[in-house]
Parts: C-alpha cells; sequence; structure tokens
C-alpha cells in the first residue's frame, strides 16, 4: 500500500487556480467548415482540375461520375468525422461528482468534479465504474480499459502502484 496524504484547502485553491477546472471542452466543428477543408485538401482540387479538364474535352458523363463520387466521399468523410467528434464528446463527459478525500475530513466526500486537482485521493466505489482519469492506485486492485490509447485488444489488470497482476 502506498502512503498518501490528501491535499489540503489552501492546496485546493492554489491548485484550482493554476490548472484551471478539471474539465475539457471540445467544440464541435461546424459542417460548412469541414466541408471546406476537405474540398481544399490535394485530392479534391485535383478531382476538380479533372473535371475541369474533362467537362472541356466534351466528356460529360466520365466528368460526372467523377464528380458524382467526389461528392460522396466528401460527404462520408464529413459525416464519419461528425460521429467520431460526437463519440469523444461523449467519452469525455464526466461523472457530475466524485468521491474525494480532503484534509477537512477523515471521510471521503462528495465533491464537483469539475474541482478535483492534481493531488485529490478519489475513492473508486466497490461497485466499480467508468472513468477517463490518470490515476496512481493507492491500495486494492482494478481492471483498466487501455485500448482507446495503446490500441491493445486485451483489458489490462492492474494492483498498486501500477504492477501489473498475473493472467491479464
Amino acid at each position: 500500500m502506498v502512503q498518501a496524504k490528501p491535499v489540503d484547502e489552501g492546496q485546493i485553491d492554489y491548485l484550482l487556480a493554476y490548472y484551471g477546472p478539471n474539465s475539457l471542452k471540445i467544440p464541435l466543428t461546424p459542417i460548412c467548415t469541414k466541408i471546406f477543408t476537405e474540398i481544399l485538401t490535394p485530392f479534391y482540387l485535383f478531382q476538380a482540375f479533372s473535371v475541369a479538364l474533362w467537362m472541356s474535352s466534351e466528356y460529360y458523363v466520365f466528368a460526372s461520375i467523377i464528380l458524382l463520387f467526389s461528392m460522396s466521399s466528401i460527404s462520408l468523410t464529413v459525416f464519419s468525422c461528425r460521429r467520431n467528434e460526437r463519440a469523444l464528446l461523449k467519452k469525455v463527459a464526466m461523472a457530475e461528482e466524485a468521491l474525494a478525500l480532503r484534509s477537512n475530513s477523515t471521510t471521503p466526500s462528495y465533491v464537483p468534479s469539475a474541482s478535483l486537482v492534481p493531488g485529490d485521493i478519489i475513492c473508486i466505489p466497490k461497485t466499480g465504474c467508468e472513468m477517463n482519469a490518470d490515476v496512481l492506485l493507492l491500495s486494492g486492485d482494478c481492471i483498466v480499459n487501455e485500448s482507446a490509447l495503446t490500441a491493445d485488444l486485451y483489458r489490462q489488470g492492474f494492483d498498486v502502484a501500477g504492477k501489473r497482476l498475473p493472467g491479464y
């Protein structure tokens, strides 16, 4: 078991002022901006040049097919990017409150997740939970799904201070 002391109130105020609130705001990129930036990639600029060249040579059917496929590809790319942004927003959304041990109390209490600071001691419920956090496990063990970070296919088991559990 690793020993740690809770952060006191004076440090909390300083750390909140220094680091800011514990939140991540990801804006959704407007669709018009996405379409415009996609059209300005070298591939689609080349496609536009090709369509203009084929149209000037009176190959209207071929130019129309290139234009149709390019517009379909741009639409699918923009749709996929928007879906990924929304999924990221949903993943980043944190719990409203966290169970934290602060120096003014001997028992953990619920604090707003936006007011958590580096050095806070948080308690993970016995029933488990899903959290997006960079934490050091002080006691016990847990199963961690790092696939979003490392592209591993399997969950990893860790115990105190990040030692890998056997069998994981």
